[in-house]
Formats: C-alpha cells, sequence, structure tokens
C-alpha cells in the first residue's frame, strides 16, 4: 500500500503542465505565418535595384566620355536630365555639377573618370530601404586612329 499519496500530486502537476506546454507549442507553430518568403523577395528585389543602379551608372559615365572628351560637355550632357534613373539622381547632380575628375593620362593613353562617394538608393517605403555608398573609376583607352587609307594600305 501507498502511504506517501502527496507525492502524487506534484508528479500529475508536473505531467498536466507539460502537456499544457505540448499543446500551446502546436498552437503557435500552426498560427505562425509564413510571411519570411515574401519580406526576403522585397529584400531581394531591393539589393537588384542597388545593384542595376550601380551597372546603370557606370554605363552612363561610359556612355558620356565616347560621346565627348571635355568636362564641361560631360557636365552639359548630364544637366539634361533625360538620363535619370530613380534612385541615380545624385550622381547626376555632381555630375552636373562639375564634383569628378576627368583627365587624358599620357602615360597610359588612357581617359580617367573618378567620383568618390556616390550614393545609391532602392526603397520600397520609409521602413524598407537601402543605401550603397561607391567609388566610381574608369580607365577608357584612347581609340586608334583609323587610317584613311584602309587596313591594307599603310603609309611608308
Amino acid at each position: 500500500m501507498i502511504k506517501n499519496k502527496k507525492a502524487h500530486v506534484p508528479t500529475l502537476l508536473l505531467a498536466l503542465l507539460t502537456l499544457i506546454l505540448i499543446i500551446l507549442a502546436l498552437v503557435i507553430f500552426k498560427s505562425f505565418s509564413n510571411s519570411l518568403n515574401s519580406r526576403s523577395e522585397l529584400y531581394s528585389e531591393l539589393i537588384e535595384k542597388v545593384e542595376f543602379q550601380e551597372q546603370y551608372i557606370t554605363a552612363k559615365a561610359e556612355f558620356f566620355i565616347s560621346k565627348t572628351k571635355q568636362k564641361s560637355e560631360i557636365q552639359r550632357l548630364a544637366g539634361e536630365k533625360q538620363y535619370i534613373y530613380p534612385g541615380t539622381e545624385q550622381f547626376f547632380i555632381r555630375l552636373e555639377n562639375g564634383e569628378f575628375e576627368f583627365y587624358l593620362d599620357s602615360t597610359t593613353n588612357k581617359y580617367v573618370f573618378s567620383m568618390q562617394n556616390i550614393l545609391l538608393t532602392a526603397k520600397e517605403d520609409d521602413f524598407n530601404k537601402i543605401e550603397r555608398n561607391f567609388t566610381l573609376n574608369l580607365e577608357i583607352p584612347i581609340p586608334p586612329q583609323q587610317n584613311p587609307l584602309g587596313p591594307i594600305l599603310q603609309p611608308f
């Protein structure tokens, strides 16, 4: 016969409490919304926007340099504001204001373009926003002079 029945009460309470915690955990798992995928997609889209902006700026700088070889002409082209993609406005404002270096390096025979601390932004709303700060350095070789006599006839 069992004389100490008081020890069974805490054991029963412990088993009951364990059962309640298991049920609570199952309810929490069931009610958890799987919205992490949508947030991940949003962040991926923002990162892709900033990466595209960087590629866009690089391509536009190369385009401006191919159009002209003078700093003032690059500033004029940037001032036309027909090239602006959302999030790249600061780059074009700085181009227009002449906040960049552009010169011909006579030792390497290349045009050198450099702009420090370009700020790119991509945002979905006020809470989801990505900013990237980078430096753009380009070296563009001078195209060889076209021979008016053609490739076969070379002058002596």
